[in-house]
């Protein structure tokens, strides 16, 4: 007889003790989930993270944390990089969801979902998908038309002579991966530095994330996917 599959180690990172306790005591209820630490924070909740290595991280981020909340994720992430994290928000900002995935997140999941929703993205992306609420598919797909409508507005060569050499440079770190701080560590520069160059990257590519910046990058040929 063939063994059942081992339950999917969760951390619950919420500020509400009552929200948290009583959503990690629906989501055993499954049967396929254990909730092995929970925490009122990422800071808080790092070295339960590293300790326990949970197969998912999900982490609540309310709207005035939306955009800021990269900075909350960094922690956790640090703690144990191959978690996957989920985000319980409220935010349908595009830009700042797609900047959240663009820290690390698998899966970003609205609050007003019934507890259904989050046991299946706990299941996705601890099977190594990705998970983007419904809710927010429709304005982000229309982000997606709107950067495809000015990409065909402006030939590539005139996209990519609009970068300077170090502007070049960074999109290419960007594209490969890494983060601000060893953009940073790589060109011996600030991390302030970096984030001028970004932002002028942003303006001349008429985009407002990485992600966005890597697409027009790798569809005009500036660089290589």
């Amino acid at each position: 007889m063939q063994s059942a599959d081992p339950a999917i180690s969760v951390v619950m990172v919420m500020a509400n003790a009552l929200y948290r306790q009583g959503l990690s005591m629906l989501l055993e209820s499954g049967g396929d989930t254990t909730v092995v630490a929970q925490a009122g924070s990422c800071e808080s909740a790092a070295d339960a993270v590293a300790q326990s290595t949970p197969d998912v991280v999900i982490v609540e981020l309310d709207h005035s944390h939306a955009t800021g909340g990269i900075d909350d994720l960094s922690a956790c992430a640090s703690a144990s990089p191959d978690s996957a994290i989920i985000v319980l928000g409220d935010s349908l900002d595009t830009d700042a969801i797609l900047g959240l995935f663009d820290a690390g997140i698998r899966g970003y999941v609205l609050k007003e979902n019934q507890a259904e929703t989050l046991i299946d993205a706990i299941r996705a992306v601890a099977k190594g998908r990705f998970v983007l609420d419904t809710h927010v598919i429709g304005d982000l797909l229309e982000a997606v038309r709107e950067m495809r409508r000015k990409l065909d507005s402006c030939c590539p060569g005139d996209r990519g002579s609009l970068l300077t050499e170090r502007q070049h440079e960074l999109l290419v770190m960007v594209a490969d991966g890494l983060t601000n701080r060893q953009i940073a560590a790589e060109l011996e520069i600030s991390e302030s530095t970096v984030k001028n160059h970004l932002h002028q990257v942003f303006s001349k590519l008429g985009v407002t994330s990485r992600s966005q910046a890597i697409s027009v990058g790798v569809r005009t040929g500036i660089v290589r996917p």
